[in-house]
């Protein structure tokens, strides 16, 4: 299991992500956030207002699910990765499997 992040420009492109991870089984859930990101550039440091996306899934769909974000966002890829969740709790952890896309429908 793997919490995914994804950092998405406005509210509604992260809306969009969501609902086409959800639509084709790649997330089981997803959870929003403003999000402010910081980068240095010369000898400035900027802040950029930006929206958080953080689903739980399957580590064994990370494949999927970059490819689906590069089909979607061809031009200007959005910071995209994962964090692998050691401990869930068992009946959460069934109800993800059942609720995502199977492996052997991933090829």
């Amino acid at each position: 299991m793997i919490l995914l992040k994804i950092l998405l420009d406005d509210r509604s492109e992260a809306e969009k992500a969501i609902r086409v991870l959800l639509d084709k089984n790649l997330i089981f859930d997803a959870f929003l956030y403003p999000a402010e990101h910081f980068s240095q550039t010369a000898d400035k440091i900027k802040g950029d207002p930006k929206f958080m996306v953080e689903a739980r899934t399957r580590a064994l769909l990370f494949e999927r699910l970059q490819q689906e974000i590069r089909q979607m966002y061809p031009d200007k890829r959005p910071p995209l990765f994962a964090v692998p969740k050691v401990y869930m709790d068992s009946e959460q952890t069934k109800n993800l499997k059942k609720k995502t896309m199977k492996s052997e429908t991933l090829d």
